[in-house]
C-alpha cells in the first residue's frame, strides 16, 4: 500500500494551491484526481461560460494571470490551460484518472480507497468543491414527464432545449447567465427569483471587484466580520456581459411581475 504524508483529493484550483504550498515547504504529498486537471471545469461547464472575476484577479499561490487582457473574463478553455500551467510550474504530484471511493480513519491516519488501489496518509485534504451535486427540489417529481428538466451541470448550449418556453430556477450567477443566453436563442425565458440582491458591476469606471480588493473587503476572514450569517448573504456579482449590463428583457418571477433586466 503506497503511503504519503498528505493526500489531496481534487486537482482543481483549491487542490493545486494546497499542493503548491506543500511543495514550497518541502512536504511530501500526492494529489488524486478522478479525471484530468480541472476536471469539473471540463465536464460540468456550459460552452459559453466565462469567469465572473476579471483576469487580473486570477491568482494562486506563487502564480497569477500574465496575459494582455487583465480586464477581460477568462473562458473555460483558457482557465483550464491556466491551471495546467500552474500544475506544471510546481511539478505537482498529480495522479489522474483516479477516483476516491472512500476515506476512513486508521491507526496511522487515514486509509483512502481509490479506483486504482488503496493509499495510506497521515492527513487528507478534501478539495472537491462545495457544489458537487445539484440540488433539485422534490416538487420537480410532480411535473409532467413531457417537461424536460435539466440541472445546470448538464446544460451546454441552447440547442439542447426544446423550441419552447424555458423556466430557469435560481437567479444567482449561473441562473442569470443561462437565462440571458437562452433568451438570446429566441426562446421565452422566465427567471424564478428568491430573495435576491445585486451589486453594480462597475463603479466610477472600475470593476466593482477592484474596489472590494482595494478596500480589503476580499481579504476579510470569518473572524473579521461582525455577523458571519449576514456576510454569507451579501449581494452577488455578475459578469459584465450578463443581463444586468445588456438590458435584455425577459420575465423575472418572484411570485408575480414581469420586468426588464437593467443595471
Amino acid at each position: 500500500m503506497p503511503r504519503t504524508t498528505t493526500l489531496i483529493i481534487g486537482a482543481g484550483q483549491a487542490g493545486l494551491a494546497v499542493s503548491r504550498c506543500l511543495s514550497d515547504l518541502g512536504l511530501d504529498h500526492v494529489v488524486l484526481e478522478r479525471g484530468n486537471v480541472a476536471q469539473r471545469w471540463r465536464s460540468q461547464s456550459w460552452d459559453s461560460l466565462h469567469l465572473l472575476t476579471p483576469n487580473w484577479m486570477t491568482r494562486l499561490p506563487s502564480f497569477q494571470y500574465d496575459g494582455n487582457d487583465p480586464d477581460g473574463f477568462m473562458s473555460v478553455p483558457d482557465l483550464i490551460a491556466f491551471f495546467e500551467r500552474y500544475a506544471a510550474s510546481s511539478a505537482a504530484p498529480i495522479i489522474t484518472d483516479t477516483a476516491v471511493e472512500s476515506v476512513e480513519r486508521s491507526a496511522n491516519g487515514f486509509t483512502v480507497v481509490t479506483s486504482r488501489g488503496t493509499w495510506s496518509a497521515s492527513s487528507v485534504v478534501v478539495a472537491t468543491g462545495y457544489s458537487d451535486r445539484p440540488f433539485v427540489p422534490s416538487v420537480s417529481r410532480r411535473l409532467a414527464p413531457s417537461i424536460l428538466q435539466m440541472p445546470a451541470t448538464d446544460y451546454r448550449r441552447p440547442e439542447q432545449l426544446p423550441a419552447a418556453g424555458v423556466l430557469v430556477v435560481g437567479a444567482s450567477a449561473t441562473g442569470v447567465q443561462l437565462a440571458d443566453e437562452i433568451h438570446a436563442s429566441g426562446r421565452q425565458v422566465t427567471l424564478a427569483v428568491g430573495r435576491h440582491t445585486r451589486l453594480p458591476r462597475r463603479y466610477r469606471g472600475r470593476d466593482i471587484l477592484w474596489w472590494l480588493d482595494q478596500t480589503g473587503a476580499l481579504s476579510q476572514s470569518a473572524e473579521d466580520v461582525q455577523n458571519i450569517e449576514q456576510s454569507r448573504h451579501q449581494p452577488i456579482i455578475r459578469r459584465s456581459t450578463c443581463p444586468c449590463c445588456t438590458n435584455e428583457a425577459f420575465d423575472w418571477w418572484a411570485g408575480s411581475a414581469t420586468s426588464t433586466v437593467d443595471a
